[in-house]
């Protein structure tokens, strides 16, 4: 009996340390494969300080992030998740990509909602009187029938281009940028004149200066209030499960784009820099985001 003993005994040993050998292989593939990140953003400073929020925060985990600028093309950076050259998209808008999300819905997925409260729309200059869409046939020579566009591949120029058809405007979008948008609205401001372009809030530039948002949307083509998500493959919640888990809890408030837009308007940091304020005054809050049991710093 006790030699039966010894034997089972050995045997249990052998399966364990078999187990041990198995489990250590996987974590070291883990390790080596699943600690890089690639996001994907785009370079528009109210939407941008969700990766640089993001970012740090993963870094501090223990992965490697790589961040891509996109342009904009957000059909290119989805498609670019599915073929695995992107991991995770951040800043996707629940009305102005609705659009492309229903093209991927039934292949990706939103990690959760990291921030809500954004409004998107036509807006106008404060002193220009016209308060609604249906005004804005009746004023065409007001605006020189042009209403001033951003860049050609974001969500809310196609939902611009609807509200055009739907609504019957007599007017031409322009395409741009973010950027050429601002400047233009600020040319106008500066000589007094009446300005119509896409705007949404919140928004560094209608910090520094804000704009009337168009009423009459009656067909709700630019939505309500809108939230935003980091969206990612169904698998990367197993294949990356502290980084899922921190991403879904990552949430930034109506109040904290305000702040960091302020900054940006104000005291002319970049988004980076802005983020990086943000992060620097608010641990108390991000702390909470690193999944459990982990605490700051975390330890992976």
């Amino acid at each position: 009996m006790e030699i039966r003993r010894k034997t089972v005994k050995k045997k249990i040993l052998l399966i364990l340390l078999v187990l041990l050998i198995a489990v250590s292989l996987v974590a070291c593939a883990a390790s080596a494969e699943d600690w890089k990140l690639t996001l994907a953003y785009s370079v528009w400073p109210d939407w941008e300080p969700f990766i640089h929020v993001a970012a740090p925060l993963l870094e501090e985990m223990g992965y490697e992030v790589t961040m891509v600028d996109i342009g904009g093309d957000w059909s290119l950076a989805l498609e670019g998740i599915l073929a695995g050259d992107i991991d995770v998209v951040t800043q996707a808008s629940d009305f102005c990509h609705l659009h492309f999300w229903e093209a991927y819905r039934d292949r990706l997925i939103h990690l959760g909602c990291c921030g809500y409260g954004a409004m998107q729309g036509l807006a106008v200059t404060p002193y220009t009187d016209v308060d609604t869409i249906q005004e804005l046939n009746a004023n065409v020579d007001l605006f020189d029938g042009e209403i001033v566009g951003i860049e050609a591949g974001s969500g809310l120029m196609g939902c611009t281009a609807d509200a055009i058809t739907i609504y019957g405007l007599n007017y031409t979008l322009i395409e741009g940028s973010t950027a050429a948008m601002v400047a233009d609205r600020d040319a106008a401001v500066a000589k007094g004149e009446d300005w119509l372009g896409v705007w949404w809030a919140p928004f560094w530039a209608d910090v520094a200066y804000p704009m009337k948002m168009l009423k009459g949307d009656t067909e709700l083509l630019f939505g309500g209030m809108d939230r935003f998500y980091f969206v990612a493959r169904p698998e990367f919640i197993d294949e990356h499960p502290a980084a899922a888990q921190l991403l879904m809890n990552l949430t930034l408030s109506y109040g904290d784009y305000m702040d960091i837009g302020g900054w940006i308007a104000v005291e002319e940091l970049s988004a980076g820099e802005a983020a990086a304020k943000w992060l620097d005054q608010n641990e108390h809050h991000w702390t909470k985001w690193f999944p459990y049991p982990y605490a700051f710093p975390y330890v992976p």
